[in-house]
């Protein structure tokens, strides 16, 4: 990846320590979309990383 690749964007993200495992849930926006690209990335991860 060549440093003029490099894209901006914004995020956010609750993480919360359940009773069951540890969830994730993250929003993403890109401030620089392209045209072939969603408008937003959401994430959601539940259980320990590996």
């Amino acid at each position: 990846m060549e440093l003029g690749e490099l894209r901006l964007a914004v995020c956010c993200g609750i993480r919360w320590l359940s009773p069951f495992g540890p969830v994730r849930v993250e929003i993403g926006y890109p401030l620089d979309k392209e045209e072939d690209e969603d408008s937003s990335v959401v994430l959601f991860s539940f259980g320990a990383p590996f």
